[in-house]
């Protein structure tokens, strides 16, 4: 039976110094701004110099929601709503003055309702002028004629 020889006796731990060529800086924290980037820093595998993403409004995404449902289901009544809370959104948004993102959420939802109360207005005005302008389309004379012994029949012509 052999001994494995005994490892080397380990080096101490020298501190992260930032800045010196191919040392890690500290650990940076979520939401910190990381050290400044100086030629040959590099920072810590899976850690990235990101500035932190504002989140989006709710009502930017309530407005897309609603935008959205109005395509395909009521158009009116959710494009309107979503139109009047996109503007909402918009101006929370601009308000915030950067705490809160989501404007192309909000410009998606009014436009999104805005389409989608179009297309309904457009709707119901092309049913009303099929029920208005039907009769003409299909001008049918009909009579209905009753025999002597009670028989009713309808006996239509085009004119």
């Amino acid at each position: 039976m052999s001994e494995n020889p005994p490892y080397p006796p380990s080096q101490p731990e020298q501190p992260n110094q930032p800045g010196q060529p191919g040392q890690p800086g500290p650990p940076m924290q979520p939401g910190q701004p990381g050290p400044p980037m100086q030629p040959g820093y590099y920072p810590p595998p899976g850690q990235y110099n990101v500035p932190p993403v504002a989140p989006n409004s709710s009502k930017a995404t309530t407005s897309l929601v609603l935008g959205i449902c109005s395509l395909v289901v009521c158009g009116l009544f959710l494009g309107i709503p979503a139109m009047i809370v996109g503007r909402q959104a918009k101006r929370e948004i601009r308000e915030s003055q950067g705490r809160l993102g989501g404007a192309g959420l909000a410009t998606a939802g009014f436009v999104t309702g805005l389409i989608g109360t179009i297309w309904s207005v457009l709707g119901v005005i092309l049913l009303v002028l099929l029920f208005a302008f039907g009769a003409a389309w299909f001008d049918e004379n009909c009579t209905t004629t009753t025999d002597a012994d009670g028989t009713s029949s309808i006996d239509c012509s085009n004119t």
